[in-house]
């Protein structure tokens, strides 16, 4: 029988810890048994286990940074290599075939969800215990210009395997000015059925700058939350606005198959009056920049925006479009 395969990569920094960001908080909410397995991932920084003096690395350890270092040749961190290889790991290990896949993600780890789908529709998934093939995997994945080499890989040594699901909390350009995040993991509508992400309109942070989707190819949904980068993601004490971001991804999820536990989903408040943060502060940057985000015509903002509007003094963000260019959602009917 087929089962669900629910995969929840954090941002940077991000891991078990009291003030959760949303892919853990998902995490938390969904139902774990025969029909649905799920897998989460801490975020970029948060443990390198060759640091540890117990590390021992072994013969997978081994193959790992073999893999890793492939990656980092072509201009990638070992952090964000190591989770992007840990989700896709967990696929080959547990997925067969009729299996319906769900990647979420916030900040780097949208990067991540983003990057492993993007090697799945290129490379496909090697099927399982196939761990000294990873290393081929990554180096066909990051070179450019080699389709016929990656298709006749993916036909001889994988199986297809596309994301049913796509869930992902403000995606940003923090890889460095000389990355091309969309060739990392290629346009959206590629990658998966359906795509669904969440936007910050208050992020003013030069290199927290979005990597946006083109919607108008497939099943693709953008939407705008009020809140800077982690209100939406998640990860402050004061979470009314991250709850807000994290029930509408919830919401989404839920109508594409996913199966969650009510009572956790019924934790986390949304409540859009509570605190917007400040994230551009500090020497470092301060000294980089600010860079307002421009919300398109047309833009899909969610209706919390406008309830933010009128119950909070003075809030009435400059890149939003005048009130008739934008379609407020959730639509009331």
């Amino acid at each position: 029988m087929s089962k669900k395969i629910v995969l929840c990569c954090d941002g940077t920094g991000q891991k078990f810890q009291h003030n959760k960001a949303n892919p853990l908080r998902l995490y938390y909410c969904l139902r774990n048994d025969e029909n649905q397995i799920s897998f989460y991932d801490p975020g970029v920084g948060t443990f390198d286990p060759e640091e540890s003096p117990n590390y021992d690395a072994g013969w997978l350890g081994n193959l790992w940074s073999n893999a890793t270092s492939v990656i980092e040749g072509k201009g990638l961190g070992r952090g964000i290599v190591r989770n992007i290889l840990d989700a896709y790991r967990f696929l080959m290990q547990n997925y067969v075939d009729g299996d319906e896949v769900y990647l979420f993600g916030f900040s780097r780890g949208a990067f991540t969800a983003q990057a492993v789908a993007g090697m799945l529709n290129k490379c496909g998934l090697l099927y399982q215990d196939n761990d000294n093939l990873i290393p081929y995997v990554t180096e066909i994945y990051l070179t450019r210009d080699n389709d016929d080499i990656a298709t006749d890989f993916k036909d001889t040594m994988c199986r297809t395997c596309k994301p049913k699901f796509i869930g992902v909390w403000d995606t940003v350009k923090s890889l460095g000015p000389h990355h091309q995040d969309d060739y990392f993991y290629g346009a959206a509508a590629d990658n998966c059925d359906v795509g669904r992400h969440a936007l910050s309109i208050d992020e003013h942070r030069k290199d927290f700058y979005p990597s946006v989707w083109n919607t108008d190819l497939g099943d693709l949904e953008q939407v705008w939350f009020a809140g800077v980068h982690a209100d939406v993601g998640g990860g402050y004490a004061d979470d009314g606005l991250a709850n807000i971001a994290l029930q509408w991804m919830i919401e989404q999820a839920e109508q594409h198959g996913v199966q969650f536990r009510p009572d956790r989903v019924a934790e986390f408040v949304p409540d859009p009056a509570d605190t917007l943060h400040v994230s551009l502060k500090g020497f470092l940057y301060e000294a980089r920049g600010a860079r307002v985000r421009e919300v398109p015509a047309a833009a899909n903002v969610h209706r919390s925006v406008n309830d933010r509007r009128n119950s909070v003094r003075n809030y009435d963000p400059d890149n939003l479009p005048a009130l008739d260019q934008i379609e407020f959602v959730p639509v009331e009917h």
